[in-house]
C-alpha cells in the first residue's frame, strides 16, 4: 500500500536503556513516533582491542578486555599493543577513556615495516638484488631494530655495512659499488626429484668472472640406484654472482613378476635396474630376468 507504512517495526537497541515497547505501529506514516526508554540500573559493557592495517583490516585477532565495566569506568590499554610480524604500530584510538552507555572499542593501528632497498651508484635499484624487510622490534610494537646488517650482493661492496632506519615505514635505499674483476663460485648439485642431496656437492671452480661460459653437462654421475633424469643451468654464461648447475635424478624402476593374469607374484624378487656404467641417464639392455620356484 502506497499510503501505509509496515506494522510491528522493532524498536532500536540503546546500551544501557531499554525501551518500554519492543515494537510500534505507526498510526500516521508521516508522523514520527516517540520511543521512551528507561535506563538500566548498574547495566555492564564491553571493551575490546582490535589490530588492523590502514585499511581497517584485522591482522591478529580482537581480543575482548572485559565484559563488566560500568558507566564511569576508566580504562587504559595503552600497553596492550602488540609486536605483529612485519609491520609497526602507527597510531592508536580511544585506547583511554571513560565509558558512557554502551560498549567501547580500543584501536590499534599498524603499518608494513620498510626495506633495505640496494641501489647502484646512480641510485637505480639494482636487479634481483634482495630486499630484506626491517625486522620488529621485539620489545616495542612501534619501532624496528638499530644496525640492521645489509644484504651482500655478488659483484657488489655496499658503502655502509649496517643502516638504523629513523622511520620503520620509510624504505631505506643502500649505494652499493661494482666490484672490479670479482670472483665467482660455480657448484654443482647432485639432487632427487624432491631438492635432497643424493651425492656430495662439487665445486666447480671459484675464479669465475663476470661473462665467463661454461658447460658442465658432461659431469653428470653414475648414481646407484638413480638415473639421471634432467639438468639445470648445466651451461651458462655468469653474471654478477656465483652460480648452481643441478642434476636431477629419479630413481631406477624394477621388474615385476606376474601371473597369467597380470597380479603380481607374492613374495617373488623384484630386482631394481642396474646402472649403465656409461650413461647416468640409462640402464643396460638385456637385464635377466629373476627365477622363481613352480614359475616359468
Amino acid at each position: 500500500d502506497p499510503g501505509k507504512t509496515t506494522p510491528d517495526q522493532p524498536v532500536p537497541e540503546i546500551p544501557g536503556y531499554r525501551p518500554e515497547v519492543p515494537s510500534v505501529t505507526p498510526t500516521d506514516p508521516g508522523k514520527d513516533t516517540p520511543v521512551k526508554y528507561v535506563p538500566i540500573e548498574n547495566a555492564k559493557y564491553t571493551l575490546t582491542e582490535r589490530f588492523v592495517d590502514e585499511e581497517g583490516n584485522e591482522i591478529s585477532p580482537s581480543v575482548v578486555k572485559g565484559t563488566d565495566y560500568e558507566e564511569g569506568s576508566e580504562y587504559d590499554v595503552t600497553g596492550d599493543a602488540k609486536v605483529i610480524d612485519g609491520y609497526y604500530l602507527k597510531e592508536t584510538s580511544n585506547t583511554t577513556g571513560k565509558f558512557g552507555k554502551g560498549d567501547m572499542t580500543a584501536t590499534f593501528t599498524y603499518a608494513k615495516l620498510g626495506k633495505i632497498i640496494p641501489v647502484d651508484p646512480e641510485g637505480n635499484p639494482i636487479p634481483d638484488a634482495p630486499t630484506p624487510q626491517y625486522p620488529n622490534n621485539p620489545t616495542d610494537p612501534g619501532k624496528t631494530t638499530p644496525d640492521q646488517p645489509v644484504p651482500e650482493i655478488p659483484g657488489y661492496r655496499p658503502e655502509v655495512p649496517s643502516v638504523t632506519p629513523t622511520d620503520p615505514g620509510k624504505d631505506t635505499p643502500v649505494k652499493y659499488v661494482p666490484i672490479e674483476n670479482a670472483k665467482y663460485t660455480l657448484t654443482e648439485r647432485f639432487v632427487d626429484e624432491e631438492g635432497n642431496e643424493i651425492s656430495p656437492s662439487v665445486v666447480k671452480g671459484t675464479d669465475y668472472e663476470e661473462g665467463s661460459e661454461y658447460d658442465v653437462t658432461g659431469d653428470a654421475k653414475v648414481i646407484d640406484g638413480y638415473y639421471l633424469k634432467e639438468t639445470s643451468n648445466t651451461t651458462g654464461k655468469f653474471g654478477k654472482g656465483d652460480m648452481t648447475a643441478t642434476f636431477t635424478y629419479a630413481k631406477l624402476g624394477k621388474i615385476i613378476p606376474v601371473d597369467p593374469e597380470g597380479n603380481p607374484i607374492p613374495d617373488a624378487p623384484t630386482p631394481q635396474y642396474p646402472n649403465d656404467p656409461t650413461d647416468p641417464g640409462k640402464t643396460t639392455p638385456d637385464q635377466p630376468v629373476p627365477e622363481i620356484p613352480g614359475y616359468r
